[in-house]
């Protein structure tokens, strides 16, 4: 399944490292958290002028897949 999330390209998968779990810019360079936050407080502004991050599409899958079997227990 998570070939088919990549090579569909969902969520926008084919820009991203291929079974990452960290995150990244749109680009799938790395995305440094350290940079949008202050003392451990999220800093409104550097996000805005540094971006948004993104996952992989398939790590957001596999999250999917998770949440829905701890919901079948």
């Amino acid at each position: 399944m998570t070939v088919g999330v990549y090579y569909g390209n969902a969520w926008g998968a084919k820009s991203q490292p291929f079974m990452s779990s960290s995150l990244h810019h749109e680009d799938g360079s790395p995305y440094s958290v350290k940079k949008v936050f202050d003392n451990g407080i999220l800093n409104v502004e550097k996000l805005k002028a540094y971006g948004l991050p993104r996952m992989a599409g398939t790590y957001a899958w596999m999250q999917l897949g998770n949440n829905m079997a701890v919901s079948l227990v």
